[in-house]
């Protein structure tokens, strides 16, 4: 019997191919799992100029809310392209929650000791400057610690020559690299550059305020094979983060001038929905503003997600979801970006609740589970290729 426009054998073979076999999951609507939008010729471009040599580096930025933040499903859709294309991973992006007390991307642990004081770009946490990711955390303390490794059982790298910080020096703060020994540690006021004489995959550096008046704050930080030429990955989450609340980054496009994505994947949506004061206009608005920051320069290729369907707490089902779902479609457009229907795959209005009874999301039913995350970054990576390919001789 024929399940929508994909058979139920056809689902289980894709999902096979990238080591995901799952039951079928009637309330997923695999007809509408494409990706909209013109051909994907220019982003099939990088990936062969990667492979031919012709180009060093590709960077990957998935932007988003919680959804991004612990990186399940950012991570393993960059697994799959990895694996299909057979490339190289040069570096991982990221920020150490360890100093906010928070989850972070799957790819890293980080470990911190001291005061430190968080900042984000919600109302609640809010204080400036932040970093890309709408964060930021500081500390004055005369001796703070930050320990930053690779996760061995989620990372595809193994190891890593350099640790690059982006952070803001204030006094006489000074950095010292504790672990690897024989680190060459060269920094200023505004970001460092750790370089290890053999291959790491933890480091630890010591940060040092000597006096009252000496502060260091950090913005994010980065592992790199600054040798291998290959694909930078960066989950850019932050809990609570939304297209509205992302606009008081006052330096985004700084920062985004100086991380230089080629691809961007945007994932911001079911904070904006969730407010009561949601407006599709200012919606539409507030998000185009974000897009134009992060695409600065106006050269990444920029993939929009939908929004998936959540539910008010101890109000139930959210209908402003359909509304903002509809909004991102007709900017991904007016703008000639791409776009994925996430709302419509998960099964449109009232879906969450199944995704929960299937035991794919969390009980609030505004958070997937690790599973399903999983599923919605395999059912992303089918949609990606397939576009991608739909032209290739």
């Amino acid at each position: 019997m024929k399940k929508n426009n994909l058979t139920y054998w056809s689902i289980l073979l894709i999902l096979i191919k990238w080591g995901y076999a799952q039951p079928y999951y009637p309330f997923i609507r695999h007809e509408e799992n494409k990706i909209l939008g013109k051909d994907m010729g220019g982003w099939r471009k990088d990936l062969e100029e990667l492979k031919k040599g012709e180009r060093k580096t590709l960077t990957l930025l998935h932007f988003g809310g919680s959804h991004v933040q612990a990186g399940v499903w950012s991570h393993v859709f960059f697994s799959n392209l990895i694996s299909e294309e057979k490339l190289s991973v040069k570096g991982y992006i990221f920020f150490p929650y360890s100093t906010m007390k928070s989850n972070h991307p799957v790819y890293v642990n980080t470990y911190s000791n001291g005061r430190w004081k968080k900042c984000r770009s919600i109302i609640k946490d809010f204080c400036e400057p932040l970093g890309p990711m709408g964060v930021s955390a500081y500390t004055a303390d005369s001796v703070a610690i930050l320990q930053m490794a690779l996760n061995k059982k989620e990372s595809l790298m193994k190891n890593f020559k350099v640790l690059y910080l982006r952070h803001h020096l204030h006094g006489n703060t000074k950095i010292v690299c504790t672990y690897p020994d024989h680190a060459k540690v060269k920094y200023d006021s505004l970001s460092a550059r750790i370089s290890f004489q053999e291959s790491a995959d933890s480091v630890e550096i010591k940060i040092i305020n000597p006096d009252s008046f000496s502060v260091y704050r950090v913005f994010y930080a980065q592992f790199l094979n600054p040798d291998t030429d290959g694909v930078i990955f960066g989950a850019m989450g932050a809990n609570g983060a939304s297209s509205e609340s992302m606009l008081r980054v006052k330096h985004l496009s700084r920062f985004m001038e100086e991380l230089k994505p080629d691809w961007l994947i945007v994932s911001y949506g079911v904070n904006d929905v969730q407010g009561k004061n949601y407006n599709p206009e200012d919606f539409y608005r507030h998000y185009d503003t974000l897009l134009a920051r992060l695409n600065s320069k106006g050269s990444s290729k920029v993939l929009m997600m939908g929004i998936t369907d959540n539910y008010i707490r101890k109000k139930g089902h959210n209908r402003r979801t359909l509304s903002g779902s509809n909004v991102l479609k007709k900017l991904s457009a007016d703008r000639h970006y791409w776009y994925w229907p996430l709302f419509d795959v998960m099964g449109g209005p009232k879906s969450i609740q199944k995704w929960y009874k299937a035991g794919l999301a969390k009980r609030d039913r505004i958070h997937l589970n690790s599973k399903g995350y999983q599923l919605l970054a395999h059912l992303m990576t089918e949609a990606f290729f397939r576009k991608l390919n739909e032209n290739r001789p």
